[in-house]
């Protein structure tokens, strides 16, 4: 587990005082220079918590799921959990998950799980049985993973990538998303976009419509001349009609919430296009019908279905949305046959070729190495300053103290001396700050920092906070 430190440089250290030869009074006069950082904003611990289709059922997923019109309420809530600085909430098809800057990983999970529980109908108790979570480095990589479509149910679908953009976008609006987690986002967004021009695991995303298409020949038949209703205008949609116009599907009907998003797709696609109030006129002599939106509520009801479907007519109803798109009661209805993603999870696998999938953690593992050393550098940076400045401070009072012993030595004998003191300082510090770096990643940064500015008599912001015990084996 990594833990969480932030320095910064000591108080009245200034930049190393230079030696200037003044016969006059002394050979060697000091100076100060004037550099003044100021205090550095610390870096605080990364975690991610929340709950996808590897941890819960869909209907827990569903329950879950925070609506775009409850966002700034949940906002609310993490703006007043104690522990949490900065946070992203992450609401895609496949998971729910608060991405956040907390104080530490214990409280800040706690808080976590206390605002998914305040943001639906569930106990905390109930929502912590099911979550996952990840820190500081782990966090980083899940969230890459995420970008890239690695850890979504079928690897490599397209969406996912805009949906971790517009979740920063969303935060960043609300004021929630400030520096750190904005560059997290920016870092795992450049880490989906090289996974998808490098690899081609994105075509896995056919594997889910293929799925789908396959079970709905498997109740109604072969679906050439068929007429079908596509309820979505995004990628899933598009890649939807291509695989019903690969099996000579007929007629099309596009329905979107959004009219000219499906008088767009319509357009390519060859197909006709309806907005959502007129989804009834639309399903009306339909053979298949799939959902494939984003929305949070059902917009395929039982009343909608029951008007199409017939006892003598069958109906293929295949709901590709997370939270569903459709009412689970259309399945008591008559001539309609309902699957969901449920239904589909054994026959989609890996949905990706292994040899693609393990290319693309490796892009995902370099890119997320990457980013966490720049991120442990800069933590670390304050710290390092400190001691170098100590360095230098010390060597400018060992040489004001001998200046009364160097008077007789030139200007260029004076600077010998003064890079001997220099060269002897730096190679002492150098071995820690070596050590310091090689150690930050293996879980207790924060010990080690306090340990070396302790060492050698640095300031440490926060010491009116307990100490952090080294960990086990150390």
């Amino acid at each position: 587990m990594s833990m969480h430190f932030s320095i910064r440089a000591p108080r009245g250290v200034g930049r190393p005082r230079a030696l200037v030869h003044d016969p006059a009074k002394s050979n060697i006069a000091l100076y100060a220079g004037t550099r003044d950082p100021g205090p550095a904003l610390p870096l605080m611990p990364l975690l991610v918590a929340g709950v996808s289709h590897r941890d819960a059922p869909l209907g827990f997923l569903e329950r879950l799921s925070i609506p775009g019109e409850e966002l700034p309420k949940a906002y609310r809530h993490l703006a007043d959990a104690p522990a949490v600085r900065e946070s992203v909430v992450l609401c895609t098809c496949n998971r729910v998950e608060l991405v956040a800057e907390v104080e530490d990983r214990r409280a800040g999970l706690r808080d976590l799980v206390d605002v998914l529980a305040a943001s639906s109908a569930e106990s905390s108790n109930v929502v912590a049985g099911y979550l996952h979570d990840a820190y500081e480095d782990e966090a980083v990589v899940h969230l890459f993973r995420v970008a890239a479509g690695l850890d979504s149910m079928v690897v490599g679908e397209a969406q996912v990538l805009s949906q971790v953009r517009r979740a920063h976008r969303v935060a960043s609006d609300e004021g929630a998303a400030g520096a750190e987690l904005s560059s997290v986002f920016a870092a795992a967004v450049r880490a989906g976009r090289r996974v998808r021009t490098q690899t081609s695991i994105g075509a896995s995303a056919l594997g889910f419509a293929e799925a789908g298409i396959r079970l709905a020949e498997d109740a109604i038949g072969p679906l050439g001349g068929r007429s079908a209703v596509v309820i979505g205008a995004g990628q899933i949609a598009s890649v939807v009609i291509e695989q019903l116009r690969i099996r000579g599907v007929g007629r099309i009907r596009i329905v979107n919430r959004t009219p000219e998003r499906a008088r767009v797709l319509a357009a390519r696609e060859g197909a006709e296009a309806f907005a959502l109030p007129d989804l009834p006129v639309a399903l009306a002599g339909c053979e298949l019908v799939v959902t494939c939106t984003g929305s949070n509520r059902v917009v395929l009801g039982r009343d909608d279905m029951a008007r199409a479907a017939a006892p003598d007519r069958r109906v293929f109803v295949l709901d590709l949305g997370v939270p569903r798109n459709v009412d689970p009661s259309v399945r008591t209805l008559p001539g309609a046959r309902l699957a969901d993603i449920e239904d589909l999870r054994e026959l989609v696998g890996d949905g990706a070729a292994r040899s693609e999938v393990r290319r693309a953690e490796e892009l995902v593992r370099e890119e997320a190495s990457r980013f966490s050393a720049r991120r442990r550098a800069a933590r670390l940076a304050p710290l390092i300053r400190g001691l170098k400045d100590a360095g230098d401070a010390a060597v400018a009072a060992e040489l004001a103290r001998w200046n009364p012993r160097l008077r007789e030595l030139d200007p260029s004998e004076l600077e010998a001396v003064a890079a001997l003191a220099r060269g002897v300082a730096a190679k002492l510090l150098h071995g820690p700050i070596v050590t310091l770096k090689a150690l930050s990643g293996d879980g207790a940064d924060e010990f080690h920092a306090r340990a070396l500015a302790d060492l050698f008599g640095i300031e440490y912001p926060g010491e009116d906070q307990p100490r952090t015990r080294a960990p086990e084996g150390s």
